[in-house]
């Protein structure tokens, strides 16, 4: 059967990363499907922190840290994917470890 739905973009995807500085694992990897979407990302109370157009793994992607560049404590944040090309959204958690 065919598990796409109107609501998904990507599947596998990891669902945590640790933005300490030491190059390994410092930002929020998704798969390339993903890329070129506008990511929101939201605290526990679903507030806005960090928003990102264009989203790209390389050069464009979630480093840990909310819109005022100050580092976010570590926790469970949650998310929309937009893909506008598709008119698609998937949403989620991700983990923040410090």
């Amino acid at each position: 059967a065919d598990t796409d739905t109107d609501t998904d973009i990507i599947e596998d995807y990891s669902n945590s990363f640790s933005p300490n500085g030491d190059g390994v694992n410092d930002t929020w990897i998704i798969p390339a499907a993903a890329e070129m979407n506008t990511v929101s990302i939201f605290n526990r109370w679903g507030d806005l922190i960090m928003e990102i157009s264009e989203y790209e793994n390389d050069f464009n992607s979630w480093n840990g840290l909310n819109s005022l560049s100050q580092p976010v404590i570590s926790g469970t944040y949650f998310y929309i994917i937009e893909d506008k090309n598709n008119n698609k959204l998937k949403s989620g958690w991700v983990q923040v470890i410090r």
